[in-house]
């Protein structure tokens, strides 16, 4: 049997049902190897904290090859007795925490060196998916204040130059704001954006990257005002986390940190989309940016990884600097890509909107400035803080008011919504390589009833659903393969101007020449409002970056 080619025991494995393979298990090495692989028995595992020398056990050798996906669920220590009489988190109080989670991330990432040390002496580590989740709170909060169940305070990693390299990780992914039912608890704890980029400098293969979160920044402007003060995302925190990542993600590609075989990157900062836009049209945003920057730094940041990428997808609140800033001397955006898509929030980062009512209503908003102390979380209890908790007491739970949320914004803001999508069409004429591109925003209409069926005096259905934007096709990949370029327009009512129709017909025109086809939505489906399900017909990047065998 051990003169028996490991081809062929594969082959004889790969046909045995599963229950079958503990049958061959003990016949020779070789038939233990191809017996284990293929019963797929090792190609997930779950790290909560608690099993780290399980895992190690397992895979501290040739099974670290078999390992398809490592998902690592850290979790906060039980500070409830700590928290009982409190509110609010102190500095000292915030500081544990940062260290706690410092260290679950330290323990894995040296755990994950040295199973890949010890599988090399005897065989290729070969390559996983990484997935992160957000770390998991410990508290009982039928025992604390539910101020407690919305930290605004971001969880930071402490010391990331520290930390080793796994050069067996090839995809990973991040997963932040989950609701979880699990013993009373709620939101996740909100971990610093900049600790995507803190891990992906420490895996030089990395070849996938995504990220699922953002949504509990939304929900101040999606409830009512007593909701409100327990689950508000502190503007504070919430700017300052955009701009960690920004600084993360410029000094780690000046440092060439950045892995040049990442192709194929996820970045979802609206999930989920369904809690980022049903919000309040007319309450005002906070400026995001910051009063003396030109550009939203987040945005611009984003463009420094594209270089090597291949399929890009990016769902975030970005201005038109995460195309270009002006500059002539930086780098094009994205001069591999294949395929190509941009979710913009409606709302700009500055606090001003990419769209308005039919009429012009809300045109002419602009974002409050977050300049003082007052923005950011307190570190004791307040007075206001007890009379909310009193009132809570009495009161009961508070009712979020989610259907009185006003939503109008379905027409283009031409002032605002320009220079976005001119950058989006100046960076598409640069890609040679370009198949699809689509950009595009989702929108809501909605009227409570306290404002009446004719509000605005637009007679419009109330939907959930909707979108405006565009995307572009090479000739011959479409359902209908076109011989020509192909441009959709899911924009109502609304065409560009001449200079921007030029610009944006100018994607691909170096390549396939000057023919080119326009497709309104009424040519589809006789509608003049886009749907969100249009966006699904395009076959951008689905793939879940789970690593092939």
């Amino acid at each position: 049997m051990e003169q028996m080619p490991q081809e062929v025991v594969e082959r004889i494995c790969s046909h045995l049902p599963k229950n079958s393979l503990k049958a061959v298990l003990t016949i020779s090495s070789n038939f233990r190897f191809a017996a284990e692989r293929c019963s797929g028995a090792f190609e997930e595992f779950t790290i909560d904290g608690l099993n780290f020398n399980t895992f190690r056990a397992l895979y501290s050798g040739h099974r670290l090859l078999y390992l398809r996906e490592l998902i690592f669920r850290p979790s906060l220590p039980d500070k409830t007795a700590e928290l009982q009489d409190t509110c609010r988190e102190n500095e000292e109080q915030l500081l544990e925490k940062d260290l706690a989670f410092t260290g679950q991330i330290s323990l894995l990432l040296a755990t994950l060196k040295l199973v890949e040390e010890q599988a090399t002496k005897t065989c290729n580590p070969g390559g996983y998916r990484l997935s992160l989740h957000g770390p998991r709170s410990s508290l009982d909060y039928d025992s604390v204040c539910h101020h407690h169940l919305y930290v605004s305070w971001r969880l930071h990693l402490l010391d990331p130059n520290e930390l080793p390299q796994i050069l067996s990780v090839r995809s990973f992914e991040f997963y932040n704001g989950e609701w979880v039912f699990r013993d009373g608890e709620g939101w996740q704890p909100r971990v610093d954006l900049r600790c995507i980029v803190d891990l992906i400098t420490k895996f030089p293969n990395l070849e996938y990257l995504g990220s699922q979160t953002g949504g509990y920044e939304w929900h101040s402007i999606k409830t009512n005002e007593d909701a409100q003060q327990y689950e508000r995302d502190w503007e504070g925190p919430r700017r300052d986390s955009r701009h960690d990542f920004a600084g993360a993600l410029v000094q780690a590609a000046h440092a060439g940190q950045i892995p040049n075989t990442l192709t194929r990157a996820s970045l979802d900062f609206l999930h989920p989309l369904t809690d980022v836009v049903q919000i309040h049209h007319s309450k005002p945003l906070p400026n995001l940016v910051g009063p003396t920057l030109g550009h939203d730094p987040f945005s611009t940041s984003l463009r420094i990884m594209t270089n090597h990428l291949r399929e890009l997808r990016i769902c975030a609140m970005v201005d038109e600097s995460v195309f270009w800033t002006g500059d002539t001397t930086t780098a094009p955006f994205g001069p591999n890509l294949e395929v190509f898509e941009l979710v913009f929030h409606p709302a700009h980062p500055s606090g001003k909107w990419y769209f308005q009512g039919p009429g012009g209503e809300g045109g002419d908003a602009i974002g409050y400035e977050v300049v003082t102390d007052a923005f950011y979380p307190p570190y004791e209890t307040s007075n206001l803080d007890i009379e909310m908790d009193d009132q809570r007491f009495f009161d009961g739970a508070f009712s979020r008011l989610e259907h009185a949320n006003l939503q109008f914004r379905i027409a283009p803001n031409a002032p605002v919504l320009r220079p976005l999508l001119s950058g989006f069409a100046q960076a598409a004429k640069l890609m040679p390589r370009l198949k699809e591109a689509m950009i595009w925003s989702p929108l809501t209409w909605g009227i409570p009833d306290s404002h009446g069926d004719d509000f605005m005096g637009y007679d419009i259905d109330e939907s959930s659903e909707l979108l405006w934007g565009l995307a572009y096709t090479e000739p011959g990949r479409c359902l209908e393969k076109t011989s020509s370029r192909r441009f959709d327009w899911m924009t109502g009512q609304w065409r560009p101007d001449q200079d921007l129709a030029n610009l944006i017909h100018g994607i691909g025109h170096e390549t396939y020449g000057d023919d080119f086809t326009d497709v309104w939505p009424e040519d589809v489906s006789g509608e003049s409002v886009g749907h969100r399900d249009w966006a699904n017909s395009f076959m951008f990047l689905k793939d879940p970056g789970r690593v092939a065998r």
